[in-house]
């Protein structure tokens, strides 16, 4: 990718992918403290809304094929 930059004279962009960026540490009193919460929104948050979407789709199906 280097080299195709360089034969399309984009120095800026070989330039601006050579910078180091230095991340903060995280403070580990908090992520010990909010772990619980982190963990249920990255996980069970997207189980539940899965899970209610079944729900709904397969009640929609139910209804709209059922013979009256």
């Amino acid at each position: 990718m280097n080299c195709v930059n360089y034969r399309l004279d984009d120095n800026w962009l070989i330039n601006v992918r050579a910078k180091d960026v230095s991340l903060p540490m995280l403070n580990t009193q908090k992520v010990y403290e909010n772990y619980t919460n982190a963990e249920i929104i990255t996980v069970g948050l997207p189980l539940l809304i899965l899970a209610l979407f079944g729900v709904l789709f397969t009640w929609l199906r139910k209804r709209a094929y059922t013979k009256a």
